[in-house]
């Protein structure tokens, strides 16, 4: 399916005179509320946002941290993979949540998201209270899951 109708004469000529100095990279920069709906893996997850004027939804490689390898050959990393990925499954799975986008994308071109929920929806899964907003990348590190990560040589689990 194709971007421009054939009498969209206008946007055609702009993508015919297009080069890098009149044009911007895509950016999937967003702020504000989104659905999990689905958990890949302790640092992966498929989320629902509105995207000119729709809902869309993407695989996103949760920012600033790097979590355990489900297909990993270390039997203890496999392990610690699977109770991450069952922790963000109870967490925040079909659940709104709010979401900061980063403009920028991993190495395999996914957006590099940091999310966010209620501080009351976590009281029953770890037995803290905290503020009204809590950074669920920060809690996959205290929790163990996963490790600070920005790019570079990965930590060996």
């Amino acid at each position: 399916m194709g971007c421009f109708h054939s009498n969209d004469s206008f946007h055609k000529s702009k993508l015919y005179l297009s080069d890098l100095t009149n044009t911007e990279p895509l950016s999937f920069a967003y702020m504000g509320e989104a659905k999990v709906l689905k958990i890949i893996d302790g640092d992966t997850v498929k989320i629902a946002f509105p995207f000119n004027n729709k809902i869309s939804h993407m695989n996103m490689r949760m920012k600033g941290i790097d979590a355990a390898e489900l297909h990993s050959k270390n039997v203890e990393e496999r392990k610690i993979a699977i109770e991450g990925k069952q922790f963000l499954e109870r967490l925040i799975l079909n659940k709104v949540i709010r979401v900061i986008i980063d403009e920028k994308l991993d190495k395999y071109g996914r957006p590099l998201v940091t999310i966010f929920i209620a501080s009351h929806k976590i009281e029953e899964l770890i037995g803290k209270l905290f503020q009204e907003e809590f950074n669920v990348n920060e809690l996959m590190i205290e929790k163990r899951y996963a490790y600070r990560y920005d790019g570079g040589k990965k930590q060996v689990w």
